[in-house]
């Protein structure tokens, strides 16, 4: 049990890990120590032996909880050449994610920033608004970052859906 609470203390005491659930395999059958993996951080138990529909269960379970209580987004790194500028439009718009897409391409850097899925600002050098999205979906190479945990610091100069603006997109020339 002391290395069950240690391992827990540890996977909660770093950063990248702090709000993943943790699962353990089996299940205490005294009570003070169930109550003591719970209490550092332990989120379910899969009882041994293992049954499949038991287990896939309870992980799933254990994930929805999560999702649905705010577990924190992963930033997403790409590149236009792994996905289409107008795919990732749609993607992030169908998905109705909310977050703000940093490009980077060999000229000014662009920053798009969504809620539910509609646009509620966009700024590429001096072009903002509409023709800031036009701009950072026109280039033919670039790099992105997805940052679904980034918030708005700014005044909102759009309110445009993204799935709308991904079908308004002209196909890109493929990249030489």
């Amino acid at each position: 049990i002391a290395d069950l609470v240690s391992t827990a203390q540890f996977i909660r005491g770093r950063p990248e890990s702090s709000s993943l659930p943790i699962l353990v395999l089996g299940d205490p059958s005294d009570s003070q120590t169930r109550q003591r993996l719970l209490d550092v951080g332990v989120a379910a138990f899969i009882p041994v032996p293992v049954d499949a529909d038991v287990a896939a269960k309870t992980i799933q379970t254990v994930h929805q909880e999560h999702w649905e209580n705010g577990g924190p987004g992963r930033p997403v790194r790409g590149t236009y050449d792994e996905l289409d500028p107008m795919e990732l439009a749609r993607i992030l718009g169908t998905m109705r994610k909310s977050g703000r897409l940093v490009v980077k391409s060999s000229g000014p850097e662009g920053q798009i920033h969504f809620e539910k899925g509609r646009v509620i600002s966009a700024s590429c050098g001096d072009a903002k608004g509409d023709n800031a999205v036009r701009a950072i979906f026109s280039w033919p190479r670039a790099e992105f970052v997805y940052d679904p945990e980034a918030v708005l610091s700014e005044l909102p100069n759009l309110d445009r859906d993204l799935v709308a603006i991904s079908t308004e997109l002209k196909p890109r020339a493929p990249a030489a």
